[in-house]
């Protein structure tokens, strides 16, 4: 889990970026479904993947960051 959330700020790419943070989301509730906790890793789960992580590669996609980082450098 910390590699993960140290990968997530110093990864270059702003998609890969994203992929580490819902990969976080996904050890974080199977940790919580491991601690017997498994309403919260489920909700885990179902909010912050299924919604506000694929909403944020929905908008990455859609800005087209690269573009726009190849043109900064």
């Amino acid at each position: 889990i910390f590699f993960l959330s140290f990968s997530i700020f110093f990864v270059n790419n702003v998609v890969v970026s994203v992929l580490f943070l819902i990969l976080l989301f996904i050890c974080t509730s199977i940790l919580f479904i491991i601690l017997g906790l498994e309403y919260l890793g489920f909700l885990i789960f179902i909010i912050y993947v299924g919604a506000i992580c694929i909403l944020f590669l929905f908008v990455i996609m859609l800005l087209d960051i690269r573009e726009i980082e190849l043109q900064n450098k």
